[in-house]
């Protein structure tokens, strides 16, 4: 993994004549630190004893602009090298610090270090831009994804210091936090100005793949996700300003206290306002409304214009798919003509620019709401080419609609319609599926559809049934999770 040939074979001859001795000491002492988890079932301590093993395997020394150890997805000999010196060579679990790894890995390693812990926090700040944003997946070759990391390094730093008790560390990072939670404020994430902000990419969510807005999918609707309002989001935003709160009147902090404890207030009541009498679901950004899609079209000619006439109530955004020809995204045109929801004239056009094309499909979103649709002139297709539209589905469930349980505060009848859901069309016998088990897509092997049981969401949904008193489910879903890598082992 070094530079050259010469310089790799100069490092393992001198690694090969080292004090062993002294080498096994020091490990022998690191792992004393490691806690030692006995349940009268040998084989699941085997499996907490390889897990710790990984975990602790799994940082690497500071490098490049990550000052601090940081960690990677898999530790082995044939990883580490990346061919490009930007990184981007390097397979998705060397990729970078990403938020759905670094939460659960370090609560996880502050039993053993708590250093190692704090250290994956001080990483995300060490990248942070004077405005407050952090990126997606800083990398140790200074790879970057270009999108606001998830919400969830508060309350990360609250949970170490739960396994610390280290004062310094919070009144270090609490600033850094501050700054980063007031970035995901900004008016650029919130276009409607309600107080909702908007995922920018699937990508953020850790999850590109729900079946609303997957992209590139042939199963998934591929709706731009900027144009919704989520409750997820809401669920991590609530969280940190939470955590953030707790920080705040740790360090009397009084005025940050305050401004915290209204972001929290703020959250609840924008969360709350997402709750469609069964569960917290989708809803379109601008016009707030929520619902199944219904087909206005399929397979029409893309040669030639289409006439609609055809009325939306209620109103909606317009999802177009094309299909046809190559892999290689058409040079093409969409102008969509109509009526908004209050009777205005609107003409939207759409291009390549706004298409995910994958094998040979890709689906548009419409930026304007039309109450009307018109016409829609498709140019410079061929006639290998077919077109289908239907309005947006924001009512497909998945991993999110219990999500709130997470940070907590619902009354006991949300908490219970919530667990509930989980218990009905989300919990599988190895945790918590993605996408609930009656959606179309759901395939429980994760091929051709979407579900599958995805480590990340599990302390979250586990951690979620324990703030609202249900400590025989987490009890349950813990051995759920388990049992496939027992299996595995």
């Amino acid at each position: 993994g070094a530079k050259s040939a010469s310089s790799s074979l100069a490092l393992a001859e001198r690694w090969l004549t080292r004090d062993w001795d002294a080498v096994l000491a020091r490990t022998a002492r690191g792992e004393a630190s490691v806690p030692e988890i006995e349940t009268g079932d040998a084989d699941l301590d085997a499996l907490l004893a390889a897990s710790y093993q990984q975990l602790m395997q799994a940082f690497l020394n500071p490098e490049g602009p990550l000052p601090h150890p940081s960690m990677v997805g898999t530790r082995n000999p044939g990883r580490g090298f990346s061919i490009r010196p930007d990184g981007s060579g390097h397979p998705r679990a060397w990729a970078g610090q990403a938020g759905p790894l670094i939460y659960p890995a370090g609560l996880a390693v502050a039993m053993a270090d708590a250093r190692l812990a704090q250290a994956l926090v001080r990483n995300a700040l060490a990248v942070q831009r004077d405005d407050g944003w952090i990126d997606w997946r800083p990398g140790l070759a200074g790879q970057q994804q270009g999108l606001l990391t998830l919400p969830v390094l508060a309350r990360l730093a609250w949970g170490v210091f739960q396994y610390s008790e280290d004062d310094d560390f919070l009144a270090e990072v609490f600033p850094g936090l501050l700054r980063f939670l007031r970035r995901w404020r900004a008016a650029d994430l919130d276009r409607d100005g309600d107080g909702l902000p908007e995922w920018q990419s699937e990508v953020q969510t850790g999850y590109p793949f729900f079946p609303a807005f997957g992209r590139g999918f042939p199963w998934a609707q591929n709706a731009d996700i900027r144009m919704a309002e989520t409750p997820d989001l809401l669920a991590y935003l609530l969280s940190e300003a939470r955590s953030l709160r707790e920080i705040a009147f740790y360090l009397r902090d009084e005025e940050a206290e305050a401004e915290c404890a209204g972001w929290a207030e703020g959250y609840a009541a924008a969360l709350e306002s997402l709750w469609d009498g069964e569960r917290y679901g989708y809803r379109d950004r601008d016009t707030h409304q929520a619902g199944a899609g219904r087909g206005l079209f399929s397979d029409a000619p893309a040669t030639e214009p289409l006439f609609l006439a055809e009325p939306l109530d209620p109103p909606s955004r317009l999802l177009i798919t094309l299909h046809g020809g190559a892999e290689q995204t058409p040079r093409f045109s969409l102008t969509v003509e109509g009526e908004d929801a209050k009777g205005e004239p609107v003409r939207e056009v759409l291009g390549p620019d706004q298409i995910v094309w994958t094998h040979s499909r890709g689906t548009l979103t419409t930026q304007s709401v039309f109450g009307v649709v018109n016409t829609l002139r498709p140019e410079g297709l061929s006639r290998v080419f077919k077109i289908s539209g239907a309005t947006v589905d924001w009512s497909r469930r998945d991993v999110n609609a219990i999500l709130p349980l997470w940070p907590a505060g619902l009354t006991p009848e949300r908490a219970e319609q919530l667990v509930a859901l989980y218990a009905t069309a989300l919990r599988v016998p190895n945790g918590v599926t993605m996408v609930a088990t009656d959606d179309p897509a759901y395939r429980p092997d994760h091929r051709d559809g979407v579900g599958g049981v995805w480590p990340f969401w599990l302390p979250l949904i586990g951690e979620g049934l324990v703030e609202s008193g249900r400590f025989e489910g987490a009890a349950d879903l813990l051995p759920r999770l388990l049992k496939a890598p027992v299996e595995v082992l």
